[in-house]
């Protein structure tokens, strides 16, 4: 089956986004693991403080993971900050 100039270019897109995606979710976890380690606080100390597992900070902290808006809260929150802040100047 052959593929009209506009399945490309979605297909294109997709990928691009997915991308894009993954480069946010890396600067964002050098952005979380950054003000972590400006507290000297450790990954479970992180954890237990926003009441999760010390394995998603990690996954956070790598890009490996798509975090809920509502852990990134809560991640914000420890550390002071606002969502918005924790995504200034990723992207």
């Amino acid at each position: 089956m052959k593929r009209t100039g506009k399945q490309h270019a979605a297909q294109g897109s997709h990928a691009h986004l997915a991308e894009t995606i993954a480069n946010m979710q890396k600067a964002l976890g050098a952005r979380v693991r950054e003000l972590r380690e400006q507290r000297q606080w450790t990954q479970r100390e992180l954890a237990d403080a926003c009441g999760m597992d010390h394995n998603l900070v990690g996954s956070i902290e790598r890009g490996q993971c798509n975090a809920t808006v509502t852990t990134l809260l809560k991640i914000a929150g420890r550390f002071e900050t606002t969502l918005a802040a924790l995504f200034d100047g990723l992207g």
